[in-house]
């Protein structure tokens, strides 16, 4: 039972491990401005479908992946990412002022920032569950991410642990971390979605 268990562990490792280079393999495919937003939706896709089972977690399978959703990957990437860029620029000029009025702005906007960067993952996991199109993802997407508040809180908890430990180790930037986001994020909203398959009879 022990040695079923180790195993169990090293085949998740060595899983993490394998997606992860994959990342950052279709990453560079698309010359890093133009690859992380479809690498980011490959790899969820593959995490999704495949789970732990590494052997079904291919190269092949993860290019057509990524040529398949290289334009909505970008668009859903550059969506957040501009969005957050824009908020963490204003915050940036705001944390120099003083006064009660921008404390009060800047817990707003780091409140904002916050909710931009669960909603990617949000968005990520919508977009790889339903076939539909951009429209009704982000639709459905602001409704999952708002559907359970106890499943915020354990997904900031658990990003400001990968957080950490990618700080106190930065190979598990190359090794692990996206990877690591990912599972961890399919596993905590899980439920959610199920409430709304249930509630739309999707899927």
């Amino acid at each position: 039972m022990i040695g079923r268990a180790i195993e169990q562990i090293f085949i998740r490792c060595y899983t993490v491990i394998k997606l992860n280079i994959i990342f950052v393999g279709l990453m560079f495919c698309g010359g890093i401005v133009l690859g992380v937003g479809p690498a980011f939706s490959s790899i969820t896709q593959l995490a999704f479908e495949e789970g732990f089972s590494y052997k079904e977690i291919t190269w092949k399978k993860a290019f057509s992946l990524f040529k398949e959703d290289f334009k909505r990957g970008n668009a859903l990437f550059y969506l957040f990412a501009g969005a957050f860029i824009l908020l963490a620029y204003n915050l940036f000029l705001v944390v120099q002022m003083k006064g009660i009025v921008f404390f009060v702005i800047t817990f707003v906007l780091a409140f904002c920032l916050c909710v931009l960067f669960l909603g990617y993952f949000f968005a990520l996991i919508t977009n790889t569950r339903y076939d539909t199109t951009f429209k009704n993802i982000l639709n459905l997407s602001i409704m999952a991410f708002f559907s359970n508040f106890f499943t915020l809180i354990k997904m900031i908890l658990g990003f400001a642990v990968i957080a950490f430990l990618t700080y106190k180790y930065p190979a598990l930037l190359l090794f692990g971390m996206e990877a690591i986001a990912i599972f961890f994020t399919l596993f905590i909203t899980r439920g959610v979605y199920e409430m709304i398959n249930k509630k739309f009879e999707l899927e």
